[in-house]
């Protein structure tokens, strides 16, 4: 039976991670161009990074809902989630009972319905 140590799963936990930004690095460079062109890659990658850690810390983290998490961060900026623009992120975010896939679809739906009461 093969036995993975603590250590190896770190490395392994790490190398997904590094897989998940470069992935994510191409997808906002392709849908969100004119939101992340100021930033090199090396600056979006820290930006991803930042965002991922956030996310999770609100109990986002299956990587998809990472990724709604991170084009909500895009559209609205990074510190949307206490931004006194839109309460509706905190609330959505701090919902003891709603996992992160709920928090990360409402976050995405709201963010659109927002964008488009302000270009109205």
């Amino acid at each position: 039976m093969l036995k993975i140590r603590p250590e190896q799963q770190t490395i392994l936990l790490e190398a997904k991670r590094k897989r998940f930004v470069t992935r994510l690095i191409a997808h906002l460079r392709r849908h969100w161009t004119e939101d992340v062109a100021a930033m090199d890659d090396a600056a979006l990658g820290e930006y991803v990074v930042q965002e991922r850690v956030k996310a999770e810390d609100y109990g986002i983290s299956i990587e998809a809902d990472v990724v709604k998490y991170v084009e909500v961060s895009c559209l609205l900026g990074p510190s949307f989630d206490n931004d006194s623009a839109y309460p509706w992120a905190k609330t959505i975010l701090r919902h003891p009972d709603w996992r992160g896939r709920v928090k990360a679809q409402l976050l995405r739906e709201r963010a659109v319905i927002t964008l488009q009461q302000q270009g109205s």
